[in-house]
């Protein structure tokens, strides 16, 4: 493919299908660690496309019918791949909104339009085969009013979020939106559908994890409200990832899930079952813990992965350790054998115990302050690794306008 585009010329093009090309290999290249540098590229497509007048919505150039919907489908790829590029390398997107005017593209078919179309089709109210094209459009735009910086958000004129609170009311009225406009018009018997729903979900509750991100405080905090919102979002978005990767109905687009890895979410997840090993939905969180490791243990690895999956280890080896403590002072109460310990010692007496094999017996006779200290220096260890990790809302599934082929448009 990259030969193709050298011969093509790519670097000068002014062939719309040369572009189309290069988004095409753009998309797929950052999911490789071997590939040219995306971020660069992809600037260079956005000259390519505005040269091109790809940032001029088709109206106004007074273009038929299917050269516009092209144009705006590129256009809107672009843009998207734009916002994907700036998170990966903790920049600003380069496409601001005083810069361009083009559209959405239209809720259509690909039946409904061909080349010799001469008049505007209105859009279809209800399902296409742009359903799950429109809604990551949606999404990923509105990620740009959330997500990055305050000179960008003002620069762009979007309404400044400075609030948690504000946050996830937008957060909320985006879900609405996207249930209004498309999902509702979802049969989730059919595959691409439930696909796409599983995946709107996925990525709100990811973008609200994010919005929401736990401070230590929280996490040792036993009856926080937040802890328990923490846990049960992330374990929703471990569940939706495990399904879109394993469901076979999913097959054809399973290559997309293939890569993503849950590190923020299973992080929290598993920092919170060491926090509230007795929560009322920890089987259903087990569960959840149990499919990640199933899918990813057998994962190929890079180093920085690597390094990411050690430090996964040892919070599951915490929190197993903090689960089984917690079983065990349950059944000692059961038959009487002593007074069930407080959360706060159950958490202390698990983490002190759960430190692995080659590490030294701790201190049974430590002091309440010493115990207390041991769990958050523990704790504090664990939520620096999430800090670190470089969470982003998104994911390679939102990066592509899915092939739908096959799915005949009396299916959707």
């Amino acid at each position: 493919m990259h030969q193709s585009l050298v011969e093509a010329n790519f670097m000068e093009t002014r062939d719309l299908k040369v572009l189309q090309a290069l988004t095409i290999y753009l998309v797929c290249a950052r999911r490789d660690n071997d590939s040219p540098p995306v971020w660069s590229l992809t600037s260079l497509a956005i000259r390519i496309a505005t040269k091109l007048g790809l940032h001029r919505d088709p109206e106004e150039l007074a273009l038929k019918p299917f050269e516009s919907e092209m144009r705006r489908r590129l256009w809107w790829q672009l843009l998207i791949l734009d916002v994907r590029c700036a998170e990966d390398h903790d920049m600003e997107p380069i496409i601001y909104e005083h810069s361009f005017s083009t559209k959405h593209p239209s809720n259509l078919n690909d039946s409904d339009i061909h080349e010799g179309l001469m008049n505007t089709i209105n859009p279809t109210i209800g399902r296409t085969e742009m359903l799950f094209t429109l809604s990551r459009f949606q999404i990923s735009y509105a990620v740009r009013k959330l997500m990055f910086s305050t000179a960008f958000t003002e620069g762009n004129g979007y309404p400044l979020l400075k609030t948690e609170a504000e946050k996830i009311s937008f957060l909320d009225a985006l879900s609405a939106q996207l249930h209004e406009r498309y999902l509702q018009y979802c049969d989730e018997n059919i595959p691409i559908c439930f696909m796409t729903a599983t995946a709107n979900n996925l990525i709100l509750s990811k973008i609200r994890l994010l919005v929401r991100r736990p401070s230590l405080q929280h996490i040792l905090s036993q009856e926080s409200v937040l802890n328990d919102y923490l846990l049960r979002n992330s374990m929703d978005i471990v569940e939706a990832a495990h399904a879109l990767r394993t469901n076979p109905d999913y097959q054809r687009w399973a290559w997309l899930f293939q890569k993503y890895i849950e590190w923020d979410a299973i992080a929290i997840l598993l920092c919170s079952l060491i926090a509230l090993p007795g929560h009322e939905v920890k089987d259903r969180a087990w569960v959840a813990v149990q499919s990640f490791f199933r899918d990813w243990n057998e994962l190929s690895l890079d180093t920085g992965q690597q390094h990411r999956w050690q430090q996964i280890l040892q919070l599951k080896i915490k929190a197993d350790t903090s689960r089984e403590t917690h079983s065990g002072s349950s059944r000692s109460t059961h038959h009487g054998l002593g007074q069930s310990p407080t959360p706060e010692a159950t958490v202390m007496s698990s983490l002190n115990n759960g430190q692995g094999e080659n590490e030294p017996h701790r201190n049974t006779d430590w002091t309440v302050e010493e115990q207390l200290q041991s769990t958050q220096d523990t704790m504090f260890q664990s939520m620096t690794f999430i800090d670190n990790m470089n969470l982003s809302y998104g994911d390679d599934l939102f990066s592509w306008n899915l092939d739908t082929d096959g799915a005949h448009a009396s299916d959707w």
